[in-house]
């Protein structure tokens, strides 16, 4: 239903990478803090790339997936050690579970979050400001007049763009698929469609939108919660 995007395997990394952000945010830096940040994987862990090119909260995102042999508490310990003595801003703590260490640099931010799974088993996330990032009304969807954007996550993989953005409206469902046909017309995209289904246990109703245009295809799903709560995926296809 939703186009699928490669980057989405890491989404369980920026829950706390985003923690990290903030805990790194709240406190003041050390005086002597390196302007860096740490350049490799942490001694006993091997790495597996799953993300690149990741944009969230402003945040340029490059994720690995790690594993190693030892004990987590063992490899954080070490790792929160070397990482201070060489000077860089670190912050420890535990977010959903994991064990999550943070350096943080001038305009840079790693993270290394670890549970124990038959050694240890994580992601190792870097971040810096992204320069540009793609939203629905650049890839060719707005969203409604008065809509918030909770997040705003976008991708770029080997140049097939794609973006996921939550949001709430004031405005009801039928408003919304109104305003969406009439948009996703006046942008000419093609194969639009619009429809709503009503849960019989719960009464909940969801509208569903979805169109393409050339490889670009959008989904919307809205449903019912305080006003209406949208969540849009537009991306490429392969």
């Amino acid at each position: 239903m939703v186009p699928p995007m490669r980057p989405a395997r890491p989404c369980r990394a920026p829950a706390a990478l985003l923690w990290a952000a903030a805990l790194c945010a709240a406190a003041p830096a050390p005086a002597l803090a390196a302007t860096a940040c740490p350049g490799t994987v942490p001694a006993g862990l091997s790495a597996t790339p799953v993300g690149a090119d990741i944009a969230s909260a402003g945040l340029a995102l490059t994720v690995s997936q790690v594993e190693g042999k030892e004990d987590a508490e063992a490899i954080l310990a070490r790792t929160e050690r070397q990482w201070k003595a060489a000077g860089h801003d670190v912050r420890r703590g535990a977010s959903a579970g994991w064990q999550v260490l943070a350096a943080k640099g001038e305009r840079c931010l790693v993270t290394l979050q670890l549970v124990q799974r038959g050694g240890s088993f994580g992601y190792l996330a870097r971040s810096k400001p992204a320069p540009s990032m793609a939203t629905p009304a650049s890839l060719g969807v707005a969203l409604p007049p008065g809509a918030q954007v909770d997040s705003n996550v976008a991708s770029n993989d080997d140049g097939r763009q794609g973006v996921v953005v939550a949001a709430r409206s004031s405005l009801s469902l039928e408003q919304l698929s109104q305003f969406f046909m009439e948009e996703l017309g006046k942008r000419q995209w093609s194969a639009t469609r619009s429809h709503q289904v009503t849960n019989t246990k719960t009464g909940v109703r969801t509208l569903f939108v979805t169109a393409q245009r050339e490889r670009r295809q959008v989904e919307i799903v809205a449903w019912t919660d305080r006003g209406s709560q949208i969540v849009m995926t537009v991306a490429d296809a392969l």
